[in-house]
């Protein structure tokens, strides 16, 4: 996947996925956590992996910290 490409997919994902605690978090200017970021960089890597722009030994994935805002 190209560049790009990837960066529209992140956009996308960022913007599908508004009411997600991380989310907002980054959108607000507020500090991540360490589980907020560790949730993010295997969020964003996976979907790199989906299309083979990254490799990943990880064997389980891990899900964004934080559950959804209110």
């Amino acid at each position: 996947m190209a560049g790009a490409q990837y960066e529209k997919k992140i956009r996308d994902y960022l913007r599908s996925h508004l009411d997600h605690l991380v989310i907002h978090r980054l959108r607000s200017n507020q500090p991540l956590t360490e589980t907020d970021l560790q949730g993010l960089e295997q969020t964003l890597t996976e979907m790199g992996e989906e299309d083979g722009a990254t490799k990943n030994n990880r064997s389980q994935p891990r899900k964004m910290g934080g559950g959804k805002h209110r």
